[in-house]
Order: structure tokens, then sequence, then C-alpha cells
């Protein structure tokens, strides 16, 4: 078997394990609260909880592709995908539409624990952007990753107000320059908001005409 989809329901408090050899495509939609991951040439992996990961554990060292969603419960996981090229993040929680600062400070201090991800070329964020600190996490992820080609920003879902990014500063640390960048999407309907996020972009950017930007 080299793919493999699931859905289903699953016993809440028991661990699932999943350990096929041969195993190259896994998508787990809802994902179980507690999963153990065990293939050896996987390469591809779609993860959506329905609720908060209690427990995660994967070995994949063959892993090139994640798909993740809700990043406040994959912190762990994300210390192991260092041999991952492309990243889909998707921060959809229905609370981002409530209470805006409590969590999206969350997701920002998640964002701060990951680790550098050397091999990551094409980096995917579709989130909801209506407060600063929204873009505090876009930039605690580019943070981590010095190699990307490829960045494609989407807003998740329409504004119901838009954020005041007028004083917007960066709080997020810029270390090393995106050296090889070479394509940008901005899918961003507030142009407050791609003005912000591109004005700072270009602080990490040396060789900004060699990087192709479509909106």
């Amino acid at each position: 078997m080299e793919e493999l989809k699931l859905n289903a329901e699953y016993p809440r408090h028991e661990v699932i394990h999943i350990e096929a050899p041969n195993l190259l495509r896994l998508t787990l939609n809802p994902a179980p609260r507690k999963l153990q991951i065990l293939c050896q040439k996987l390469k591809y992996l779609k993860l959506k909880p329905d609720l908060k990961l209690m427990h995660l554990h994967v070995e994949a060292p063959s892993l090139i592709f994640v798909r993740l969603y809700r990043i406040w419960s994959l912190e762990e996981f994300a210390r192991t995908l260092f041999n991952v090229t492309a990243v889909t993040i998707v921060v959809s929680d229905t609370c981002l539409s409530g209470l805006l600062p409590k969590f999206l400070k969350q997701y920002e201090a998640v964002v701060e624990g990951f680790p550098i991800f050397h091999k990551l070329h094409k980096l995917e964020i579709k989130m909801f952007f209506a407060e600063k600190c929204s873009l505090n996490i876009v930039f605690g992820l580019l943070r981590c990753t010095p190699n990307l080609h490829s960045l494609v920003l989407t807003e998740y879902k329409k504004q119901a107000g838009g954020g005041d990014f007028d004083e917007w500063e960066s709080s997020s640390r810029i270390n090393e320059p995106l050296e090889l960048l070479e394509r940008v999407s901005v899918n961003i309907k507030s142009e407050r908001i791609r003005s912000a996020f591109l004005k700072t972009l270009s602080q990490r950017v040396l060789v900004w005409d060699r990087v192709v930007v479509t909106y």
C-alpha cells in the first residue's frame, strides 16, 4: 500500500498507530487526538485535527511535503520536519474571528519555538488577517526558512473589519536574509496589509528586483 486516506472516528483515549513500510502518502481528516506514525518511505502527510492533538510522534525520514492545520497543536511535531521541502500551514480556527489578540499571540508563541528548516523551498500560509500580530506570525515563520524560493500568502476568509496596520512594526526577529527567494504571491484583499507585508519583507530580500511579486 502506497496511499492511505482515513476519515474515521477514533477512540478518544487510545493512541492510533500507523506503521506501513511502503506508504508514500497519508491523509488523516480528521486526525485522532493521539497519533503515532512510523513510515520510513512516507513523502506526503496531511493532518487536519478536529480537536487539539494530545500526543503526536512521527518517524518519517523521507518526508518532503507536509500540510498542517492548527499549528499551535504541532509545535513538537515541527521539530521533526528537517527534510521537508514544501509546507502548507492553515491557521483556520474559528476562534480567530472572535478573541483575536489572545489567540493570535498563542500562535505567535508557537512559531517562535519552531526550528530552522534549511531544506524548505516552498511555503504557503493561509490565515485570517485582522490584527497586527497576524503578520508577526508570518515573519516568525520566515525566520525559520532561510533558503525559501517561493512564498504564497493567502487570506483564509474575508475580513470583517480590517485591522489597523498604519503603525504596524514587526515584533518578530528578522535574522538571515532571504537570498534565494524568487516568487511571492500575496492573495490579500486589503492594500494596507499587503503594503505592510511587502515593506517588511523587503528588509530580508537583498536582490528585490529578481523577485516576481503577484497579488
